[in-house]
């Protein structure tokens, strides 16, 4: 299959940030975002060969709009007056897209005339949470301490109608009510210290528990992945002299397959053409080792 794609886009965004001061110890802070995307007559047109002759060609038209509203609550005290402070952050997100496509296949020699159509919605919401707390110690020892809590849900009801008749009929085979939730614990505990006026160093901890769940309704597919992961981290840095500074640093992450990728329903462009992602994609962990050499501030290696 060759071809194009013609998609034009609107784009709205706006923000709003509220940040108040209580006192000389503690502030309190409002954030909201607001996007906004319209995607109409955006259009995929495909040539498609078959053991090398032209056989049909195949346009699909689609409408899409999404909408993102995302909310951020924070609050944080000083506990005294050598830098020691304590932090808290609630957010909530809000994100809907719907998309409505008609997708119409002409024979270009022999074969006859199809068309279907999709309707494509992805609703998302989440909530998310987390407390941190630096204390930092008279003999510049600091130690930061944290938690957080994170829930995800999504709901993806992908429906696909095939014209019968000219009419258009429901294609339950081909059609997908799926829901996925996620929820993510995780603690920290990091510890600093300036040995010396030329060495400092910085050890970390991060542990996590990951509980997820999909299920595609009506239909005998769910799925259950709960897994834990230890996350260390090491941080040196050694400043030769004021010319040259030496540093290492060892961290680890978690990368969580995104949302769309977990939903096992099919996006037809033509009717050969189509996308499945697959529901039982794992998360996988990164290692990261840095040696860096750095020259009065500005050139590294």
């Amino acid at each position: 299959s060759e071809g194009g794609v013609i998609d034009p886009n609107t784009n709205v965004g706006g923000s709003v940030n509220l940040d108040y001061e209580i006192n000389s110890k503690q502030n309190i802070g409002f954030n909201y975002n607001l996007r906004y995307n319209k995607s109409f007559d955006s259009q995929i047109s495909m040539f498609n060969s078959y053991n090398g002759i032209l056989s049909n060609q195949s346009v699909q038209n689609e409408d899409a709009q999404t909408r993102n509203h995302s909310f951020n609550l924070n609050y944080e005290i000083k506990t005294d007056s050598i830098g020691s402070k304590l932090s808290t952050n609630v957010s909530y997100l809000w994100y809907n897209r719907n998309s409505e496509s008609v997708s119409e296949t002409f024979p270009i020699n022999e074969g006859q005339y199809e068309s279907f159509r999709q309707f494509v919605p992805q609703k998302i919401n989440n909530i998310g949470a987390n407390v941190d707390y630096i204390w930092k110690t008279k003999n510049e020892n600091t130690w930061s301490f944290g938690g957080n809590y994170n829930y995800t849900e999504t709901d993806n009801n992908t429906r696909r109608d095939d014209l019968t008749d000219g009419i258009f009929v429901n294609n339950f085979v081909l059609s997908n009510h799926f829901k996925y939730t996620e929820n993510i614990i995780g603690f920290y505990a990091n510890y600093e210290k300036q040995f010396s006026e030329k060495f400092s160093g910085k050890l970390g901890l991060r542990y996590e528990i990951t509980q997820t769940d999909g299920d595609i309704l009506g239909k005998d597919n769910s799925f259950t992945n709960d897994y834990a992961n230890f996350l260390p981290f090491l941080s040196l840095n050694y400043a030769i002299n004021p010319t040259h500074n030496l540093s290492f640093s060892f961290s680890s992450r978690v990368r969580r397959p995104a949302f769309w990728e977990l939903n096992p329903s099919r996006m037809y462009f033509t009717p050969t053409n189509y996308i499945q992602n697959n529901p039982f994609m794992l998360s996988s962990k990164f290692y990261n080792s840095e040696l860096t050499y750095m020259y009065k501030g500005s050139y590294f290696l």
